[in-house]
């Protein structure tokens, strides 16, 4: 299960768990969901989003990427180190002159 900032945004907060009740979550569903044993549904991150004002990507650790090829300059977005690990050449050029920057929520 991939990793979530709940907890970090709960404590930068000053937050409890009991404190989503009125989102709908009790604490010990919130619990499970900071640590990953309990699967969010898409309809839970929405209403985490818009509660801290940030993006699902973000709360899901799933931030995006700018990828910048060095030798054609072809730019693109990934949003994982597993993806961009996929690109082993540009996929406008081929080469294998890739880097990447995290691009600001």
């Amino acid at each position: 299960m991939a990793m979530n900032r709940l907890k970090e945004m709960r404590l930068k907060h000053h937050l409890h768990q009991y404190d989503f009740e009125k989102l709908g979550f009790s604490a010990t569903t919130y619990r499970k969901s900071e640590q990953g044993v309990r699967q969010v549904s898409w309809y839970e991150w929405r209403k985490l989003a818009d509660f801290y004002q940030v993006s699902i990507p973000y709360l899901q650790e799933n931030d995006r990427y700018l990828v910048n090829c060095k030798y054609c300059k072809a730019k693109f977005k990934v949003y994982t180190k597993e993806e961009f690990d996929e690109y082993k050449f540009c996929p406008k050029c081929s080469h294998k002159t890739l880097t990447k920057k995290k691009e600001k929520d």
